[in-house]
């Protein structure tokens, strides 16, 4: 039985993860979101607008705490009064979210947030009977599949900071060995987390990373509460993971119950939301925190400016050469619309200037922006995230991301992962088996790649590198299917380097040629004009030629050991359901019920390495 890797194509798969926009977001006309001025909802006063804020806490529980320090940010920012501001504190999440929305709603607010996950399902409710109001929900999903356009998502990158204060626990316990306090062996460290979800876990994933990443001996344990904030269990988690010999602990839970356990155990602790120095003076490290106020500014600002509350990975935010070049051309029509109307004295000057100074500070961003492309030879390039790429997704184009994952077969357990910005997997192939070979410490390893993979070059390094690939080529199609003198129906020799076509005429070498950085061989039949089935081989007046790779012959071992190996081949399909369907329903990452869109708006095309024993 020999031990290989089995690089598992799985086409793309689409999933989101919303920023903040709705399912309108897709709907929206270039022309009215290029101006800044776009009327997709009528405008309001800042001294008229009413803000409402549904909390699952109060100012006592370190989440609510941070989304009320960021309430107070927008306010701020946008000279707003206190009776402008109606907030809501301890609603559960239940029908009372749905009751406290109506409420704020029949007050008169214009725009209402939602704090907590649990509250969606309500805030969903209230928003499509009340279609004037726009609704504002943290950390869910369900915005861009609610086919509401008052309906948004919002949520932070905290992973972020999750990552970098993983990096100041990995640094304390080199320190803590350095010191001789605990042996290299010892660097276990524990985790509070309130639910099993994809966004705590996705932290803590986050965060043991960042430890790793400058501590590689650690390991974690996890234990869930739960509860989203209760001082109790979150102290009882901590002591448990304290006893059970953590000498670190982190959390993703909202009270300072864990900090206080760790205080009283002597072990350091890293917080979440606020700082834990207060009930952990001598033991706490740092705390990964999210500042709202961005967010509540920029989407309170768009109801008063009457704007489109646009997704951060939106289209919209997404700039191509040929959608810069369309909005240069709508800028200029509309510069040139309004001189003439000024020079014409049709409207008072005055109330022209402003939007005549917007069109051209818009043409003159659209001119930078497309001259930064060019300095940086790209196509396109997202404006908030720079690894997301205008992809196909189910016929249409969508801001997606392309993620390579190493999985090992036996178990089951994405041992790594990585995010390109390549559209396709054809770039992939080798860099991901590689990967998994290193990380799986295997000396052989066997490559199963579906047809989305399939790159000469990527093979052979793969090949060369000692591993066996088995890929099969994408079926031809119907019109090509049917074509007796297509490519694959000629015979080489490599004995006399040459071809024989399907009615027995010989195609010799006749030049050397390349393309795309790569050799290749020309070879051409000369007896194409005496040939009686010419009409249907090659239409070229000098005969039919056909281009060989000069390393064809690793192709062709290649293909043979894939067919004569498709017992194996055929396990990749079934290697790869466990990762797609856990992503799926355990994650919450599924089409909604239409089956054409997905519950979120970011895509994520997920293709799996796989390590087995066969």
């Amino acid at each position: 039985m020999k031990k290989f890797a089995a690089l598992l194509l799985a086409g793309a798969m689409a999933f989101s993860m919303m920023a903040c926009g709705s399912s309108s977001d897709k709907k929206a006309d270039d022309k009215s979101s290029d101006s800044k001025k776009t009327e997709s909802a009528k405008s309001t006063s800042a001294s008229d607008i009413k803000v409402g804020v549904i909390y699952i806490g109060d100012e006592n529980e370190g989440y609510t705490e941070a989304h009320m320090k960021g309430i107070q940010e927008m306010k701020k920012e946008l000279g707003l009064s206190d009776d402008q501001i109606i907030e809501k504190t301890l609603i559960p999440e239940d029908e009372t979210c749905y009751d406290a929305a109506v409420d704020l709603a029949e007050q008169g607010c214009n725009i209402i947030f939602g704090t907590s996950f649990g509250h969606e399902s309500y805030l969903l409710q209230a928003a499509a009977e009340y279609p004037d109001v726009q609704f504002c929900h943290a950390t869910g999903y369900q915005a861009a599949s609610s086919g509401l356009d008052n309906m948004h998502n919002y949520f932070t990158a905290v992973y972020e900071s999750r990552y970098v204060s993983g990096v100041v626990a990995g640094l304390k316990l080199n320190e803590m060995i350095e010191n001789g306090d605990i042996k290299e062996d010892q660097t276990k460290i524990g985790y509070v987390g309130a639910y099993p979800y994809a966004e705590v876990k996705s932290g803590y994933t986050a965060f043991f990373l960042g430890v790793r990443s400058v501590c590689p001996s650690a390991t974690m344990k996890v234990i869930y509460t739960n509860s989203w904030a209760s001082i109790d269990l979150e102290k009882e988690a901590a002591e448990s993971l304290i006893a059970d010999g953590c000498v670190l602990i982190s959390q993703h839970a909202d009270t300072t119950g864990a900090s206080t356990a760790c205080e009283k155990a002597g072990v350091p602790i890293v917080g979440y939301n606020v700082s834990m120095i207060a009930t952990a003076p001598t033991q706490a490290l740092t705390s990964a925190s999210i500042d709202w106020g961005p967010y509540y500014t920029y989407a309170v600002k768009s109801v008063i400016d009457g704007t489109k509350i646009h997704a951060q990975n939106s289209k919209h935010n997404c700039i191509t050469q040929s959608g810069l070049d369309k909005k240069i051309e709508y800028a200029e029509a509309q510069i040139n619309a309004y001189l003439m109307a000024i020079a014409k004295d049709e409207v008072p000057a005055d109330d022209l200037t402003d939007k005549l100074k917007t069109y051209q500070e818009l043409k003159e961003q659209y001119l930078t922006q497309k001259q930064e492309l060019k300095d940086e030879g790209l196509e396109q390039k997202s404006l908030t995230d720079p690894d997301s790429r205008r992809m196909k997704n189910n016929g249409s184009l969508d801001i997606c991301y392309n993620v390579q994952s190493v999985v090992d077969a036996k178990n089951h357990f994405v041992v790594d992962i990585s995010t390109t910005n390549d559209i396709n997997d054809q770039n992939q192939l080798y860099t991901m088996a590689q990967k998994a070979s290193e990380l799986l410490e295997k000396e052989s390893s066997t490559v199963l790649a579906d047809t989305g993979y399939y790159n000469g070059t990527e093979i052979k390094k793969c090949v060369d590198a000692g591993m066996n690939v088995f890929i099969k080529k994408a079926k031809a199609n119907n019109a090509t299917k049917d074509n007796e003198f297509r490519k694959e129906k000629f015979i080489y020799n490599g004995e006399t380097d040459e071809y024989t076509c399907p009615a027995g005429n010989r195609l010799r070498f006749f030049e050397n040629t390349s393309k795309n950085g790569m050799k290749y061989r020309k070879y051409k039949c000369t007896d194409c004009n005496s040939c009686k089935y010419k009409k249907d081989c090659t239409t070229s007046s000098s005969g039919r030629t056909i281009q060989r790779w000069v390393h064809e012959d690793v192709l062709e071992t290649v293909y043979n050991e894939t067919l004569n190996n498709n017992e194996v081949y055929k396990q990749r399909r079934c290697i790869v359901e466990h990762p797609f369907g856990t992503i799926k329903r355990s994650l919450g990452y599924n089409f909604d019920a239409d089956k054409r869109m997905l519950t979120q708006k970011l895509h994520l095309c997920l293709s799996l390495i796989t390590l087995s024993d066969y």
